[in-house]
């Protein structure tokens, strides 16, 4: 697989995962996206747009998340982390 085409794969996979784990702890708080939206100071789109894999996460759209669903940003790149395997991932 050359090397854009990798990339690529790359960002579809982190975007399903973290799609995956923001819908999920979304659920466990009982937010809707509109409540989360509001809790993290997004657009309610913008959760709608992670959530269908539209879009993949910005650093400073996971800093904003990580405060609506009250964890840390780093727990939620543990739980991306733990979904993909990063040494297939090269810098």
């Amino acid at each position: 697989m050359d090397k854009k085409k990798k990339e690529q794969a790359e960002r579809k996979q982190i975007k399903a995962e973290f799609s995956y784990i923001l819908a999920s702890l979304r659920h466990e708080l009982g937010y809707s996206q509109e409540r989360l939206a509001a809790e993290s100071k997004l657009d309610s789109k913008t959760i709608g747009r992670l959530e269908t894999r539209e879009t993949g996460p910005e650093v400073r759209t996971i800093l904003k998340l990580a405060q609506g669903l009250k964890v840390s940003p780093g727990f939620l790149m543990d739980l991306l982390a733990e979904k993909i395997n990063l040494d297939e991932l090269d810098e």
